[in-house]
């Protein structure tokens, strides 16, 4: 690590431990300008009151958080006010040197104290290596899980900004918009815990140095309600020799979509992985293994890097891991694999992906190659067609076989695009058991939402029709009654159309809307079909609005 590298740390190191004091706020307040307080401060320093400076400019990056003469005004300050202190660093180093590595990494207090007594001018010190290289040590043990707006001059290098935006019109106002993230600009060394991976890097006590990792990077997102940036991926690789460049850009393409999976998971479900506190996966670009990948923990695998793959399939083989991750489980199955959750995020992950690319950011060359006409006519719209032939009761999704799954993932595909990502969201998290059709699973999960959802004085269920594959049935949930019905679509002509509600014709009037009576509570099949010689048109939304007869009694909405 470079001196600069080391002065950017203990520029981190000193505003980790901001005093903040109340007459400097004010100042701060008063102040006008950028150039004022950097005067201000150096009339301080001038008059060797270099706290006074130093807590000033301190206070004041919160209001010019990029301001770059700021900073080094702080840092000529806090050196200063370390070589001032010179006269006792010589009479304390046996003590600072006697600390081990051990302890600094045990006790991160031992290390900000000697940030915060002596600054910079510890790296002026003939005598200081020893120091400086246990803290090197311990600061390459890991980078910060979370750093404030200020605190990307701590990171290595000039970090790499990643940037994309969020624009469909599903999202809420609040989820839309540019997004950012950053990447360490070059591979660090990794630290002992990430040379080797958990599950193979040491079996029986000993090192396997076939999965001995030698490179890596940090990905951070950043949080705007918080304005910090958050470590969300820790990406390690293996030399290969005359590999050395391809291995690289492979990993930085794999953190930055990483990145992008990450924040539009977040965006459509407000799910973040559940296995570690802090929201940090460690990716392992494995040599060994066959092709593939896999989820274990806060661990995501891929292996066989040698192996040629398409960037679409790069792009499948991360979502789905990273789906198994990210999502509550949905498990029992026995082929291909016993959880459907890795399926659900390769089809429901990407979609949302290439949902957003249309507003320019940060080129991501495996998206920019990716065929999105193909990629949802035959991964995303096949699987949902393939479901509305069975319907949500067909005895093939109680299985336990790979048609059971596709099935199960159909479903889930059908749910987030006629009723939305958090609807869908809120069946998988509200199962009591993580297996599908069982005892409270995922059915008896989905069917428990509706009727919560319908328990109201005047229920209501909207189905989006846009995103779906077109001259689909549609599946729909209602509790008993009657129901006044509305169609909506482009160019809708209901003259045109014949309804089948669960096999009967009703009739639909020419402004869209029909009637269903008698409705008994469970799910019910509509479809739409052409009168013969034209065409059905593009339907955009169905609403079902619960009816209740002049004079009637309370409806029950129990079973």
């Amino acid at each position: 690590m470079s001196f600069v590298h080391i002065s950017k740390w203990l520029l981190f190191a000193g505003w980790l431990l901001l005093l903040a004091g109340a007459a400097f706020t004010q100042q701060v307040n008063t102040l006008s300008g950028a150039e004022e307080i950097i005067a201000r401060a150096n009339s301080y320093g001038a008059a060797r009151d270099f706290p006074s400076a130093i807590t000033l400019l301190k206070q004041a990056l919160d209001r010019y958080p990029t301001y770059l003469p700021m900073y080094l005004c702080l840092s000529n300050w806090q050196e200063a006010a370390g070589i001032s202190r010179l006269a006792g660093v010589n009479s304390s180093l046996e003590r600072w040197s006697s600390i081990t590595h051990t302890q600094l990494i045990h006790d991160p207090s031992l290390a900000r104290d000697l940030l915060d007594t002596y600054g910079l001018a510890i790296t002026r010190l003939p005598d200081s290596k020893l120091i400086r290289q246990r803290m090197q040590a311990m600061l390459d043990e890991d980078l910060p899980v979370s750093v404030g707006d200020n605190g990307l001059l701590a990171l290595p290098g000039d970090p790499e900004f990643v940037t994309f935006s969020l624009s469909d019109p599903r999202l809420p106002l609040t989820e839309r918009g540019f997004r950012q993230g950053l990447l360490t600009t070059y591979p660090l060394l990794p630290s002992a815990i990430y040379q080797h991976d958990p599950k193979y890097g040491r079996t029986a006590g000993k090192i396997d140095d076939d999965w001995t990792f030698a490179h890596m990077f940090y990905a951070y997102a950043h949080d705007t309600k918080a304005s910090c940036w958050n470590l969300r991926f820790r990406v390690m690789w293996q030399d290969v020799p005359g590999k050395g460049e391809e291995r690289r850009q492979f990993a930085r393409q794999t953190a930055q979509l990483l990145l992008r999976l990450s924040e539009v998971v977040d965006a459509y479900t407000g799910l973040v992985p559940r296995f570690t506190d802090h929201g940090a996966i460690n990716v392992w670009l494995a040599e060994k293994h066959e092709a593939g990948g896999e989820a274990l923990n806060e661990n995501l695998y891929l292996y066989g890097m040698d192996t040629p793959r398409s960037s679409a399939e790069w792009v499948r083989e991360i979502a789905h891991e990273y789906g198994h991750l990210s999502l509550p489980p949905v498990t029992g199955y026995t082929q291909p694999e016993s959880q459907a959750t890795g399926l659900l995020g390769e089809r429901l992950f990407v979609h949302w992906l290439l949902l957003n690319t249309a507003v320019p950011g940060t080129p991501l060359p495996w998206l920019q190659a990716m065929d999105a006409d193909e990629f949802t006519l035959n991964r995303y719209f096949q699987i949902i067609s393939r479901f509305t032939q069975l319907g949500p009761l067909d005895q093939a999704l109680d299985n336990t076989n790979e048609e059971a799954m596709n099935a199960f993932v159909g479903l889930a595909l059908y749910l987030e695009a006629t009723r939305g990502s958090r609807f869908l969201t809120g069946v998988l998290k509200d199962m009591r058991t993580p297996a599908y059709a069982g005892k409270n699973g995922f059915r008896d999960s989905l069917e428990n939402m509706e009727q919560y959802l319908q328990g109201t004085d005047h229920p209501m269920v909207v189905l989006n029709l846009r995103v779906l594959p077109p001259a689909v049935p549609y599946y729909v949930y209602l509790m008993n009654g009657n129901w006044n019905c509305e169609l909506v679509g482009v160019n809708l002509q209901p003259a045109q159309l014949i309804l089948n509600v669960d096999g009967k014709v009703i009739p639909i009037d020419l402004q869209g809307t029909f009637q269903l009576t008698n409705i008994a509570q469970g799910w019910h099949k509509v479809a739409f079909t052409s009168a013969e010689g034209t065409a059905v048109p593009e339907l955009t939304s169905l609403k079902f609005t619960f009816a209740v007869a002049p004079g009637s009694a309370d409806v029950n909405w129990k079973k």
